[in-house]
This record gives structure tokens, C-alpha cells and sequence, in this order.
């Protein structure tokens, strides 16, 4: 039994990519290497869409508990 490579492709910052021998463009290089916030900095602000369509902003929600979940489902 011969065993069959697969490859799957995602959408990942505007274009399709292989897992296995995915490379970053320049400009997602520039993204990769910024510096990231450091514990106990202020967190920079930020835009996202809720669930029903409307925009919260990281700053109107000042004191109240945050908690932000990055990650990948593959």
C-alpha cells in the first residue's frame, strides 16, 4: 500500500497556504517580527465585529473582566 501525501490548503492572511511548506511574504515577515505587548503593559485598542454584527472596541470595555481566546481550529 502506497501511502498518499495530503495537503491541505487554507486561507491564512489573504491567500492559500500548504501547512507543510507554507512560506511568509516579506510583508508577513514585518507582521511576525513586531513586538508584542509585554505583562503589565496597557494593551493597544483595537475594533472586532460581535456575533450580531455590531463593533465593539477593546477601550469601551475599561474595567470590566476581558478575557481574549486566540487559536486555531485545523
Amino acid at each position: 500500500m502506497v501511502k498518499q501525501e495530503t495537503r491541505t490548503e487554507t486561507e491564512f492572511l489573504g491567500r492559500p497556504y500548504n501547512f507543510a511548506d507554507w512560506r511568509p511574504t516579506a510583508e508577513e515577515r514585518v507582521y511576525f517580527q513586531m513586538e508584542g505587548v509585554k505583562v503589565g503593559q496597557m494593551a493597544p485598542d483595537f475594533t472586532l465585529p460581535t456575533l450580531d454584527g455590531t463593533d465593539i472596541t477593546l477601550s469601551a470595555l475599561r474595567g470590566k473582566p476581558i478575557m481574549l481566546e486566540f487559536g486555531s481550529i485545523t
